[in-house]
């Protein structure tokens, strides 16, 4: 598990540094194609760019763009502690979980 938590670590630096010329320029087309083509490889399921508020800015999916995430789903509850106080309770060290979708798979959740 370790070994898979550095490399997922590792993937989302190279994601960030894929993106962010791309953010301090406004290059907002950029941005996009940028995590549709992460979102298209392999095993990643989503990619996602949100603010503080938990709206979506950027998805690999189109179609969640400006959606609120909800604050009780598995993905939140790993780093936020307290759901009604998000920022408040944000833990650090806690960047990741494992749920279970509805089909049943295993999904491993970063957030950075």
């Amino acid at each position: 598990m370790n070994s898979t938590l550095d490399f997922v670590s590792s993937l989302s630096e190279v994601m960030k540094k894929s993106v962010r010329h791309d953010m301090l320029t406004f290059q907002r087309a950029e941005i996009q194609k940028t995590l549709e083509s992460i979102g298209e490889t392999g095993p990643i399921e989503k990619v996602r760019i949100f603010n503080s508020k938990g709206i979506i800015y950027y998805s690999s999916d189109r179609a969640e763009i400006q959606r609120r995430v909800d604050s009780s789903s598995p993905a939140c509850i790993g780093c936020h502690t307290d759901p009604s106080r998000p920022l408040d309770t944000l833990v650090s060290q806690s960047q990741w979980t494992i749920f279970k979708a509805p089909d049943g798979q295993r999904i491993l959740s970063f957030v950075e």
